[in-house]
């Protein structure tokens, strides 16, 4: 019975419960619908489109960096001349742009993958739509290749053939001027670096080079390295050029300790080594001396010609009491003997002939050949430094007091 009193007809009851069942099924059926709608794989449109104004492309391919490149994917030309990429599933890292067999250009593909890519001419820049990573490494690419360009415009006409007295002039000023052009390369990558944060663009600005000129040096800039290799280990620790680069950090942090023990400020170590004639030599015996310490090879011609220089450039110094121990790295004698004699240098010369194997290239955190540290008669080391004339300002320094 109902509110009003009246019992309701059998039929409408029996025609409501019919009704409600068929809506259940009705409701089910559309979630099922859509339930399956979403579990359906949906269509993944072009990750990277390329648009050429060569009609006579033959195949455009994409390389994926892990230890090299190698093929990943073909483009296919459509109907209306675009080459589209459309691989499923794209990795984060670094690809390169193949056009008929010809490398065209590096990209960072991650989380946006550029939407286009516009190629006019061989030698025109190309325009990228819709990712910044790839922009950036295209911006990067382009502001080192101008710097490569003014580094060799600037030692074009720089003669090695100078005397000593001159060639150590004009040497410093064409290192002045490749120190500015690279300084000003460099503030524009560390905005780059700045604004990518997380990125793999960071990862490649660290490994620019300028001809022979790293624009970032591991020991100088080991905040950097140390700093990015932190955060891609967590972003991509399975990726071949990212693990490399943590084990690159890894052997840094080892250097780093080592380098920093003859550091400037710090007490050079003492050190016993073998001399040309088998007797074992320590440094202990020049501690109380100005000193300047030599790590040199008979095999490196720039090792040659900065020791030969100094027995002109600090003939004066050693009249003055200035010591200097040369180090070498060679591993044969009869060599490192005749660079001696016929290199005129009339310093103490002393060799374990291991090379860079040698105990003393970790104990002194040797990096470089030819390296230099000036070392006052307290045995505190005043410069560590590649570059002679650096000693010998911080020399002629201590000489004075």
């Amino acid at each position: 019975m109902n509110r009003d009193g009246v019992c309701p007809d059998p039929l409408d009851f029996l025609i409501f419960v019919q009704t409600a069942i068929y809506m259940k099924n009705y409701f089910f059926l559309i979630g099922l619908i859509v339930l399956l709608g979403c579990t359906q794989k949906r269509q993944i449109p072009p990750y990277l489109l390329v648009e050429l104004d060569k009609p006579d492309v033959s195949s455009i391919h994409l390389q994926y960096l892990t230890s090299h490149f190698e093929a990943f994917d073909t483009a296919v030309v459509t109907k209306n001349g675009l080459w589209e990429f459309t691989t499923d599933s794209v990795p984060a890292g670094f690809y390169q742009l193949v056009v008929d067999g010809q490398p065209r250009l590096r990209l960072v593909l991650s989380d946006g993958a550029p939407a286009r890519i516009a190629i006019k001419g061989t030698n025109s820049p190309v325009r990228i739509v819709g990712s910044a990573e790839a922009k950036a490494l295209q911006e990067i690419e382009i502001q080192v290749a101008q710097l490569s360009t003014e580094i060799r415009t600037v030692t074009a006409a720089f003669s090695d053939s100078l005397p000593t007295d001159r060639f150590y002039h004009v040497k410093d000023s064409l290192l002045d001027q490749i120190t500015h052009l690279k300084a000003n390369c460099r503030t524009k990558l560390e905005d780059l670096y700045r604004s990518h944060s997380q990125s793999l663009v960071q990862l490649a600005i660290l490994y620019q080079q300028a001809g022979n000129h790293s624009l970032f040096d591991p020991l100088q800039d080991a905040s950097f390295y140390y700093s990015t290799d932190s955060v891609l280990m967590q972003r991509y620790p399975d990726y071949q050029p990212v693990v490399d680069f943590h084990q690159r950090v890894d052997s840094l942090r080892q250097l780093k300790r080592m380098v920093d023990r003859t550091s400037a400020g710090n007490k050079m170590p003492v050190f016993e080594l073998p001399n040309a004639w088998g007797e074992k030599i320590s440094y202990a015996g020049y501690q109380d001396r100005n000193t300047l310490i030599v790590t040199w090879s008979s095999t490196s011609e720039a090792c040659r010609q900065a020791t030969r220089d100094l027995w002109h450039l600090t003939r004066t110094l050693r009249q003055h009491g200035l010591a200097i121990v040369m180090i070498s790295l060679d591993t044969d004698a009869s060599a490192w003997k005749k660079a001696i004699r016929d290199d005129r240098l009339p310093f103490v010369h002393l060799a374990d002939l291991e090379g860079m194997a040698s105990p003393i290239v970790n104990q002194l955190g040797i990096t470089h050949q030819p390296l230099f540290w000036v070392v006052d008669s307290a045995g505190i080391i005043q410069k560590r430094t590649t570059e002679v004339t650096e000693a010998l300002n911080a020399l002629s320094l201590i000489m004075k007091n």
